[in-house]
């Protein structure tokens, strides 16, 4: 099971839709003493390539930002979007993108907590805040809907409340990315999708984010061991395994964690866990086959992300 990878760049409709001018742009509006730490930090964190015109795509699953591209490219004939709505919408969903992981290592003490970091998170978070209020501006409850995915995403990771089943992991994750959906959700009453398709779209989105956070957990299971980190693994696991887990994070019992990594393989937890990837991929594409709303090859790009795993 170690290394599996899905192929992020097999379906890439458009591009040059984002070739992250939105990142050089939150570069540029810090302070010039920080400029060049800040690139570097970018450079590395989202391996991006200079010369692969500074894309960013290698970093995110296609279905991540291409569910914006689809939404847009079936946005009806007798409406428009103007340059500025496309721009804010990029703008938006992209710090999105970049607040997510970023916010989830700062917390997780994987990034030290450097002022530049700091920096460069706050100013992301103002112009996609910004960005979020001019696009939201025109639509109705524009603004009801960025405040109340910001309060559950803010909600989620500020919880005390215990998880305690792979179920109620995915659950908190289904919240925790929330900011995600806010420019399609804004994007669908735009475009006056019926509720019910709308729905179901940010619905595939949502399972879709699950199966990619379940990939990381098993790709990570051997660093999680070491951490501690109570991964979703961790949650498919027997009692008896999970308390072996635990002593392999605090270092009692002498159980090393590549030692748990191997009983962990044969529990059948990982296989567990891929199913539970391959379902919730399939339930991304049927729910939004169902939507009776074309997006295009929505559907069709989360199918071809189980193509590995189904080989597995």
């Amino acid at each position: 099971m170690d290394g599996v990878k899905l192929h992020r760049c097999q379906w890439q409709p458009i591009i040059s839709m984002y070739l992250v001018p939105n990142y050089i742009g939150v570069n540029r509006s810090m302070p010039a003493s920080t400029q060049t730490e800040a690139f570097l930090f970018i450079i590395t964190y989202l391996r991006a390539s200079i010369a692969d015109s500074f894309n960013f795509l290698q970093y995110f699953y296609p279905p991540a930002w291409s569910i914006i591209y689809w939404l847009m490219m079936s946005f009806p004939k007798e409406k428009t979007l103007s340059k500025r709505n496309i721009r804010d919408a990029k703008t938006a969903h992209s710090m999105a993108m970049l607040l997510h992981p970023l916010d989830d290592h700062l917390n997780d003490n994987d990034l030290m907590a450097t002022h530049v970091l700091i920096l460069l998170r706050s100013q992301a978070w103002l112009i996609m805040m910004n960005a979020l209020k001019r696009f939201a501006k025109n639509v109705e409850r524009g603004s009801e809907i960025v405040q109340d995915r910001i309060n559950t995403y803010y909600a989620s990771i500020c919880s005390s409340r215990v998880i305690d089943s792979l179920n109620s992991y995915c659950d908190r994750f289904r919240e925790e990315m929330a900011t995600w959906l806010i420019i399609p959700a804004l994007l669908a009453r735009k475009m006056n999708i019926s509720a019910d398709a709308a729905a179901s779209i940010l619905s595939g989105y949502e399972s879709f984010g699950i199966a990619w956070r379940l990939l990381d957990d098993v790709i990570d299971l051997e660093a999680d061991i070491k951490k501690g980190v109570r991964s979703s693994v961790y949650w498919a696991l027997s009692d008896d395994a999970r308390k072996m887990w635990d002593r392999s994070s605090t270092i009692h019992g002498g159980i090393s964690a590549s030692d748990s990594k191997e009983v962990v393989h044969q529990t059948g937890a990982i296989d567990v866990v891929i199913e539970r990837i391959c379902s919730e991929l399939e339930s991304a594409a049927s729910v939004t086959d169902s939507s009776q709303h074309s997006t295009g090859g929505l559907a069709e790009e989360y199918r071809s992300l189980m193509k590995p795993l189904r080989r597995i």
